[in-house]
This record gives structure tokens, C-alpha cells and sequence, in this order.
């Protein structure tokens, strides 16, 4: 019997069909859980997943490994949930939450507001937040910034880290506006200068696709510790279920593994999966998800050096009240 990752790729075609191979995708996508829920006795465990943000190619592997039936064979069942709050963390606290998507940044204020939180994976371990701005607005530099207006969505970035990152390069900024999910729209339309929290590998392809050109500078090159970008956060009573993490983890990775050997096929998946898009949206997301690709986990191990110079670095310029000791935040099985 063929795999399945060859069975879909006798099916996934370039997304222009995407409609009309859809209902057989799905077929497929369903024949997969069923056997799949062959190789189990035990009911699969049911988790909640919110994403941070609307569903882009950085969520890809969580999608296609859904499809593939890798989380039901390790069993789990997860349910891809779009945000309906600008804080996704604070879901895992209030239980409407089992797993959410966050950057370790964020992770770090929440749990230095003393929040029950452990983080549990990884999808992206390199960082893409940063400065964007229009080459039409003459801004070089970072340099340039002085007198400027930043706007940024108070849901995706933390302002005190980017005054944090502009301070050292002796940057004040004529103004800071939380536009939310205005912020793209009053850049193009002048309004603001600048936006922070924007990623290297979505905003900028978005803005090339309606024909703007983009500077864009990664908060990781001006003095920020490396981080990892988007990791998967559970409350940290799962802790006490560590099989299941692990599991948890392996098929993460697994999915991850797949779409970084066969990239290709596993946007046309993604793109079938979420039919809705337009074919605008599908065209930059394809060029994004180029982009995205190298960013993946290479595995989920985390390193406790480096996780703890960003811990540091966020206490010592004033960005958390408390030190933050990084061991018992993560499952240790699968770290190093």
C-alpha cells in the first residue's frame, strides 16, 4: 500500500483548481483519520488550538499535519481555532483554550505577570518581527526613524520592546499609535511612517502583491536577543500529562518535516484546505510561504542558553518586573 503523502500528491495540483479538487481533498483528508483511528483503542484526546494570528503560511505545518492524520495517529485530536481575542494566552488561563500559538517574547510578559503558562513546541525558532516601512517614505535607516510615526497592533507586538530596541540606537519617535488591524491600511495610506511587529516573511509579500516597495528592518539585527518566533503554549498544569506533550511534539515535528521536504505540495494542500481565499491572496501567500519554509523548527529542542539570554535581556531593560528562570517552563524530555 502507496503512503498517503504519495495518495495526495496524486491529487494536489497548482491552487489555480483548487475549487473544484476540493471536495475530493477533503474525501481524502477524512479516509486518512479513518484509518488512521485504526492503529489506537484509546479515544483521542480532543485540544483546542488557537492560533495568533488569522490562519497564514507560518500555521501550514499545524494544517497539513491535521490533514495527514499525524496529530490522530499519536492520538490527538486538534481543532484549528482562528483568535477571536487580541490575547490568546489569556484564553489558556480562562480554559476556553487547551494550546495557543505566541512568540516567546509574549510568553515571557505573560508569565511575568505570574501567568500559569508552559510552553510545549515550536513552529517557527528564528525571528521575523521587525520594522516595516514604505521605500516611498524615504526612510533609509533606522536612523531616520527620529520624529517619525510608528503605528503597531498592541495583539502582535510588544511596544516596550521595540522603545527598548529604538533607545539603543538613539531613535525618538514623534509618536506611538495601537492601530490593531489598522495598521497596514495607514501605512499605505500615509498616515503613519512606520509599523512594528510586522514579520519579515507576510506584511512585506502582502505589500509587494498590491504593488508597494518595502524596507524592512528585523528587531533581531538591532541588539534584540535571537528568539523563537512562534511557539506553542499550553497552561501549565498539562505539564503533569507528559506523554501526551510528547506526542504532542513529535507529531508537530513530523508535520514540520513534511512541508520542508515537500514544500510544493504542501501549500497546495494548505491552499484546497482553506478554499476560501482569494486568488490574490493565494499568489502572495505562495511567495510568503518560500520565504517561510527555511524559518521552521528544525527540530523541538530547545536551548535553555539562549531561551534564558532573551529572558535576561527582557528583565534587565525593565521589560518584565521579575527574573525569569526558564527550566520550568518547558517539557524537559525534549530539551536541551
Amino acid at each position: 500500500m502507496k503512503n498517503k503523502e504519495d495518495t495526495v500528491s496524486k491529487f494536489c495540483v497548482p491552487y489555480i483548481s483548487r475549487t473544484a479538487l476540493y471536495g475530493v481533498l477533503l474525501a481524502l483528508v477524512c479516509s486518512f483519520f479513518v484509518v488512521s483511528c485504526k492503529k489506537f483503542t484509546a479515544s483521542p484526546v480532543h485540544l483546542c488550538l488557537v492560533l495568533d494570528r488569522p490562519a497564514n503560511p507560518n500555521h501550514i505545518p499545524l494544517y497539513v499535519g491535521n490533514a495527514l492524520g499525524y496529530f490522530k495517529e499519536a492520538g490527538i485530536f486538534i481543532d484549528i481555532q482562528k483568535p477571536t481575542t487580541d490575547s490568546t494566552l489569556a484564553q489558556l488561563q480562562e480554559g476556553t483554550a487547551d494550546l495557543a500559538l505566541a512568540s516567546l517574547p509574549r510568553v515571557f510578559q505573560t508569565i511575568g505577570r505570574k501567568g500559569s503558562v508552559a510552553v510545549v513546541g515550536k513552529l517557527i525558532d528564528k525571528p521575523t518581527k521587525g520594522f516595516l516601512t514604505l521605500k516611498s517614505s524615504g526612510l533609509k535607516s533606522v536612523q531616520d526613524f527620529n520624529g517619525r510615526i510608528m503605528g503597531y497592533d498592541g495583539a502582535y507586538s510588544i511596544l516596550p520592546s521595540a522603545e527598548v530596541v529604538l533607545a539603543k540606537k538613539n531613535v525618538q519617535l514623534g509618536c506611538r499609535l495601537n492601530l490593531e488591524t489598522q495598521a497596514v491600511n495607514e501605512l499605505v495610506s500615509k498616515k503613519i511612517d512606520i509599523i512594528y511587529g510586522a514579520l519579515s516573511n507576510l506584511e512585506p509579500e502582502y505589500l509587494k502583491s498590491m504593488g508597494h516597495k518595502v524596507h524592512f528592518f528585523l528587531a533581531a539585527d538591532m541588539e534584540m536577543p535571537m528568539y523563537d518566533e512562534i511557539v506553542v503554549v499550553a497552561h501549565s498544569s498539562m505539564k503533569r500529562n507528559k506523554d501526551m506533550m510528547i506526542s504532542f511534539q513529535k507529531a508537530l515535528q513530523k508535520s514540520i518535516d513534511f512541508c520542508r521536504s515537500k514544500p510544493q505540495l504542501a501549500f497546495e494542500m494548505y491552499a484546497n484546505l482553506l478554499h476560501n481565499k482569494s486568488r490574490n491572496q493565494v499568489m502572495w501567500e505562495e511567495i510568503s510561504w518560500e520565504k517561510t519554509v527555511p524559518l521552521l523548527a528544525e527540530s523541538q529542542q530547545f536551548s535553555y542558553e539562549r531561551v534564558q539570554i532573551l529572558a535576561d535581556w527582557y528583565y534587565e531593560n525593565g521589560l518584565v518586573g521579575t527574573a525569569i528562570a526558564i527550566t520550568p517552563q518547558f517539557i524537559p524530555a525534549l530539551t536541551k
